[in-house]
């Protein structure tokens, strides 16, 4: 690795200050991350989250996906170690947060009127039978009222990722939102007392895939078809979706539970059938 333009070392870690990194694996650069961001175009946050268990976690968005860089602290391995904990990873809406709830709500602000669903779709313009006008208008709402912050938690899933932790396992959130509503995300999830989760944004309508190679959760859970597949692809040996109240956008996939909530993967049974197999 090579750590250049005025980076400060401090206590051994990597101090942000003017700096780059590059990553070189068998004499070929596979990775540059500078404090401009990912190869000069992406916010550093949506790659280096804040974690308290992790000091950095990169991943390659194309080509070279199976190699990944984390460093975790001794004291978290041996703790892995003694207790089989694992890592899981989750979606953030309509697994952690009720999205739906809140963008009806602000919808219903703008064009005062109530919008009772018209379908299961996962497409909000058809659920709702709105007009492309409408669509966009409630859009703009959402976002200049921050409800990427104010989104209700969802009771139960709150409660399994805190037990989760208390187990001592790692929970990482994996949601397809882009920098600015990645930001309102992480406050909420402070605001939750959630702050030893981490955050992981791959960006508006980006894939999961490359981060979960990257991660090798032994547990996912997620509201779209689409990103369960992602999983299996990347060799998560758990993987179940949450119905979100919509269609899942795709085909159902054999073998991947659709269950209510992940309120219900917690507990003595779920360790045992999930954490020992790691």
């Amino acid at each position: 690795m090579r750590i250049s333009n005025g980076a400060m070392q401090k206590g051994g870690s990597v101090m942000p200050g003017n700096w780059s990194v590059t990553v070189t694996l068998d004499g070929e650069d596979i990775l540059r991350l500078s404090s401009d961001g990912l190869c000069g175009r992406e916010d550093i946050s949506n790659f280096a989250p804040s974690c308290a268990n992790a000091r950095i976690i990169f991943w390659r968005l194309s080509g070279h996906s199976n190699r990944a860089m984390r460093t975790i602290s001794p004291s978290l391995k041996r703790r892995q170690k003694e207790n089989a904990t694992m890592r899981i990873a989750i979606d953030a809406d309509q697994v952690l947060f009720d999205f739906d709830s809140g963008w009806r709500t602000t919808a219903e602000t703008v064009l005062n009127r109530e919008l009772p669903r018209k379908n299961g779709s996962y497409h909000l313009m058809s659920r709702y039978g709105l007009s492309m006008a409408e669509y966009h208008r409630c859009w703009a709402k959402f976002h200049a009222l921050e409800k990427w912050r104010h989104c209700p938690a969802i009771p139960d899933a709150v409660d399994a990722v805190r037990g989760w932790l208390d187990m001592g396992h790692e929970v990482f959130v994996i949601t397809a939102v882009d920098t600015p509503a990645r930001k309102l995300r992480q406050q909420a999830m402070d605001d939750l007392g959630l702050s030893r989760v981490c955050l992981m944004a791959v960006g508006s309508k980006g894939g999961k895939y490359h981060a979960l190679k990257g991660l090798r959760p032994g547990f996912f859970a997620d509201d779209l078809w689409k990103h369960c597949q992602e999983a299996i692809d990347a060799g998560v040996p758990h993987v179940v979706r949450v119905s979100g109240g919509h269609d899942g956008d795709g085909d159902p996939i054999p073998g991947v539970r659709v269950v209510d909530s992940i309120g219900g993967f917690y507990g003595e049974r779920f360790d045992r059938k999930v954490a020992n197999v790691r």
